[in-house]
C-alpha cells in the first residue's frame, strides 16, 4: 500500500492545500459574481474557483463585519476575495486598509473588488506576515483557515501579535464549536487576554489586545467603543 493510501488525513490536507490554502492554485479560475447587501449598503465581488466561500460571504465573516472594531490602521489578514476588508473600509472610511493572502488568484480579485467597490487598499502576497516587514497594525481581522490545520491558524495568530501596535487588537472570528475554543485559548496564551465581543448562529468573535501590562481587555475600554458591550 503506498504512503499516501495508509494516511487518508495527511492526503485529505494535501488536496484542501492545493485548494484555496495554496500560492498558485492549479484548476481552472472560473469567473463568479457575488452580489449582497450587508448592513444596508448593496456589495459587488469578484469571486473564483478555488477562493474561500466563493459563492456567498460567508456567516463568520458577515459576523466580523457588522460586529466587528476597526481604527486606524486596519490589517484584513488571509483576505481572500477581500469582503472583510473592503465592508470594513466601507463601513469605517477613515482606517487606513491592508490586505495580504498567499493564493495569487485571490489576491487579483481582491485588488479588483476593492476598485470596484471604491475602496483605496494596500493588498500584498503572503502566507504570514513577513509580506509587511517592519510594519505594525491596530487592528488585525482574521477568519483562519481551519481547514488548513491548527498549526497554521496558530502561527497566524502568534505573527498577529508580533504585527501589532501596543494597545491594538486581533480580531479572529471562528464557530465556537468546529475549532472556535482552541482559538480562544491561542489568543488567551499569547496575548494573556481574550474577550468574545460578538457572537451569532454558533460564530464568536474573540478578541485579543496587546498591551506592555498583558491587562484584559476592557469591553467599554478600547477607545470608548461602544460596541464592546457585553454580548
Amino acid at each position: 500500500m503506498r504512503n499516501q493510501d495508509r494516511n487518508p488525513q495527511e492526503s485529505a490536507k494535501k488536496k484542501f492545500e492545493r485548494h484555496y490554502f495554496t500560492r498558485r492554485p492549479d484548476t481552472k479560475p472560473k469567473k463568479i459574481i457575488i452580489k449582497t447587501t450587508i448592513k444596508g449598503i448593496p456589495f459587488k465581488f469578484y469571486s473564483s474557483t478555488c477562493i474561500f466561500s466563493k459563492c456567498h460571504v460567508d456567516r463568520a465573516s458577515l459576523l466580523l463585519i457588522e460586529k466587528g472594531i476597526a481604527f486606524g490602521d486596519v490589517l484584513d489578514f488571509g483576505c481572500g476575495y477581500g469582503p472583510i476588508g473592503i465592508a470594513m473600509k466601507v463601513f469605517n472610511p477613515d482606517i487606513n486598509l491592508y490586505m495580504s493572502d498567499l493564493n495569487e488568484r485571490a489576491l487579483k480579485l481582491a485588488r479588483k473588488n476593492a476598485v470596484i467597490n471604491g475602496v483605496p487598499a494596500s493588498i500584498k502576497k503572503g502566507a504570514y506576515l513577513d509580506c509587511w516587514k517592519d510594519r505594525t497594525f491596530d487592528v488585525i481581522l482574521l477568519n483562519p483557515p481551519m481547514s488548513a490545520g491548527r498549526d497554521v491558524c496558530f502561527k497566524m495568530i502568534e505573527e498577529a501579535y508580533i504585527h501589532l501596535k501596543e494597545n491594538g487588537i486581533l480580531e479572529v472570528v471562528a464557530f465556537h464549536n468546529k475549532g472556535g475554543q482552541m482559538i480562544e485559548q491561542k489568543i488567551l496564551e499569547i496575548f494573556n487576554n481574550v474577550k468574545t465581543i460578538a457572537k451569532s448562529g454558533g460564530a464568536r468573535i474573540y478578541a485579543g489586545k496587546k498591551t506592555e501590562e498583558n491587562e484584559s481587555i476592557d469591553r467599554q475600554g478600547i477607545d470608548g467603543d461602544s460596541s464592546l458591550s457585553d454580548v
